[in-house]
């Protein structure tokens, strides 16, 4: 009877211990805080840690405790983050107070061509007559980068071989015409209710940047300045964006086709690169309201007609492509 009871006693006393951890961990529950998030304007988007969390200004959210990023968004408005500490079953608030968009953003089209592309004939035609018609006093910017398909031997592309294949490259562009809006949409290069339906949408979008440009010519040599300003920085590493700036031919003209499409009248030709294929990083600091200021100079080409020539920059995302802002000089 006595060696039934220890066994039975020996079993418990493993049963117990099998139970625990070697060495045991004290397991605790997620601790929570609130997060009350005013301010204005109301009905601004609330987010956290980057994803809209389906509620506007003025709310609550519970989160659980540590450090998070709270962000607000409203048509109209600059975005804004903050970075918190929110501590454990306690409430922390957050103040918003977005500023209004004064400052129009700029829409880059880009379009990549050659000389001896015959469908590049239509959606030339399609572009030209949006930047002369429904866009020619709004603020978009058309740039025609010209690369080696379906001949090497266009003139543009010789002029910058490297440079534009690298552009090419970034976008991963296998045939022409190829556009992009902005650096992130890609419409049909010849249906120009697409390509307006994109414009129209990018110009709704708050200007995250203010920019200037300015260009001169002397002994042989355009030289550019261009102003930045920064609105409302972009979430994104500190190298990741990046400053282009090309030297743009508004209209180039020849009295033979030099392609094999029959064009003789090319349009916002890039012609020259200022800031190399890769471009060059402004030195952000992550504080909105900082100015910035760069100049750069560059030999004449070749053919170029000076009296069409404009400097044209902007800021792009070279990891997800996007084209924050932009600007050109005016002659």
């Amino acid at each position: 009877m006595k060696k039934g009871i220890v066994s039975a006693f020996l079993l418990l006393i493993l049963v117990f211990t099998g139970c625990e951890t070697s060495p045991p961990i004290n397991v605790q529950d997620d601790v929570f805080g609130g997060v009350a998030v005013t301010g204005s304007p109301v009905g601004a988007a609330i987010f956290l840690d980057g994803n809209n969390t389906g509620k506007v200004i003025p709310d609550t959210l519970q989160v659980k405790a540590g450090v998070h990023q709270i962000g607000a968004q409203m048509d109209g408005f600059l975005s804004e983050t903050k970075n918190i500490t929110v501590p454990g079953n306690s409430i922390t608030n957050v103040v918003f107070d977005l500023a209004p968009v004064t400052e129009q953003k700029v829409v880059v089209l880009e379009d990549f061509a050659n000389v001896s592309c015959v469908p590049c004939v239509t959606s030339n035609l399609v572009i030209n007559a949006l930047q002369k018609g429904t866009y020619k006093n709004s603020p978009v910017l058309f740039i025609k980068y010209h690369v080696n398909y379906p001949s090497p031997q266009d003139p543009f592309y010789q002029a910058n071989r490297s440079q534009l294949t690298a552009r090419a490259q970034l976008y991963n562009v296998l045939s022409t015409p190829t556009t992009f809006i902005d650096g992130r949409f890609k419409p049909l290069s010849a249906d120009s209710n697409q390509i307006k339906q994109y414009i129209e949408q990018q110009l709704r979008q708050p200007a995250r940047f203010r920019m200037t440009a300015t260009d001169s010519i002397a002994s042989g040599e355009i030289h550019a300045k261009i102003g930045i300003e920064v609105l409302s920085i972009p979430e994104a590493g500190q190298n990741d964006i990046v400053l282009h700036v090309f030297v743009v031919q508004e209209e180039v003209s020849f009295t033979t086709p030099p392609g094999s499409n029959g064009e003789t009248v090319f349009h916002d030709v890039v012609r020259g690169f200022f800031t190399g294929a890769a471009g060059f990083v402004p030195a952000f600091n992550g504080d909105n309201g900082q100015k910035l200021n760069y100049s750069f100079s560059l030999s004449t080409g070749t053919g170029w007609d000076l009296s069409k020539i404009k400097v044209v920059a902007f800021l792009q995302n070279k990891n997800s492509k996007e084209i924050y802002q932009s600007a050109f000089s005016i002659k």
